[in-house]
């Protein structure tokens, strides 16, 4: 499906210009694939194309397959690409698991002084549920990406769990060695060892110990804990109980101790308590690019860095 970026029809002229590429067998003429809504949103559409400007056509037109059962699966990318179309148009995609990745990236490229507009990289949080099809998608439109997840170690099926099942979607991870247990793994967060770092190398990223607002909360806590004039902040609690609401049912508290838990009474207070993108945007608007940098949580760190160095050799390729 293509489309002119002025929105104008096409002419005679640019009908040859599509005939002249070689895998092309016939065209269809169709007024209506001028509307890209049509094009993106059309539930009977199985196979889409991503929308380039004429003159960029060189070689073979690309396409993305959807999952070909007709399952809860289908029905789940279906609707994720049809509510993040961006998906199509990017050089790069950053797969996260909510707005508050999206949130925070966007500032730390920022600060790095990388346009992500301007390089068309989309941060699109689809990297939970289903994230292999994601994956997939975009393997087949060969547009690169990196992924960055939750660790959620301490919560039900976080932690090692986690990992294991990330691994065992990407052959090329079964390699890595893994702890034996989530408090192995917990000695080895914040060191530089084998098992991130080889994640790291294949794009995918995890933030730890627990989530993206735990570990920002970490790295600015005084920004995240300033308050405003009138309000009162958490009330102190038991330790254990604050725990309980962030690692939730089955959480392991022991792995925890108390250094940790200025964070565990934090959280509830600024992420369950209150909407995640506004408690970010109001930290954030307090940090400023050079200590953003700095102190960021070293995964992010680590994503950017990537997302650089792959944009830049896909600007050399070209």
């Amino acid at each position: 499906l293509i489309n002119k970026q002025n929105r104008e029809p096409f002419t005679e002229d640019d009908y040859n210009k599509i005939k002249q590429l070689s895998n092309i067998d016939y065209i269809v003429e169709d007024d209506i694939s001028l509307d890209t809504e049509f094009i993106l949103r059309n539930d009977t559409l199985n196979t889409y194309g991503y929308i380039k400007d004429i003159n960029n056509f060189k070689g073979n037109l690309d396409i993305g397959r959807m999952p070909e059962n007709d399952d809860e699966k289908l029905r789940y990318v279906r609707l994720a690409v049809k509510a993040y179309p961006e998906l199509y148009f990017s050089k790069f995609v950053i797969l996260g698991e909510g707005a508050s990745e999206k949130l925070i990236l966007q500032r730390l490229f920022e600060a790095n002084e990388f346009s992500l507009d301007s390089s068309f990289v989309a941060i699109v949080p689809l990297g939970g549920r289903f994230v292999d099809e994601f994956w997939k998608l975009l393997d087949n439109l060969e547009i690169p990406y990196a992924t960055i997840l939750d660790l959620d170690l301490g919560r039900k099926t976080g932690g090692l769990e986690r990992i294991k099942y990330i691994i065992s979607l990407k052959e090329e991870l079964t390699s890595l060695e893994l702890p034996e247990t989530d408090e192995k793994l917990f000695e080895q967060i914040e060191e530089e060892n084998f098992l991130f770092s080889g994640l790291e190398k294949k794009g995918i990223f995890f933030s730890r110990p627990i989530d993206i607002d735990f570990s920002m909360l970490s790295s600015f806590f005084d920004e995240y804990t300033h308050l405003d004039s009138g309000a009162r902040g958490p009330a102190e609690d038991n330790p254990d109980k604050k725990k309980s609401l962030v690692l939730k049912t089955e959480g392991s508290l022991s792995l925890y101790d108390d250094s940790y838990n200025k964070y565990f009474n934090w959280y509830p207070y600024l992420f369950l308590d209150r909407g995640k993108p506004g408690t970010h945007i109001k930290a954030l608007a307090q940090i400023d690019s050079e200590r953003l940098k700095e102190k960021a949580p070293d995964s992010l760190k680590q994503l950017v860095q990537y997302v650089e160095q792959k944009m830049g050799g896909l600007y050399a390729s070209k």
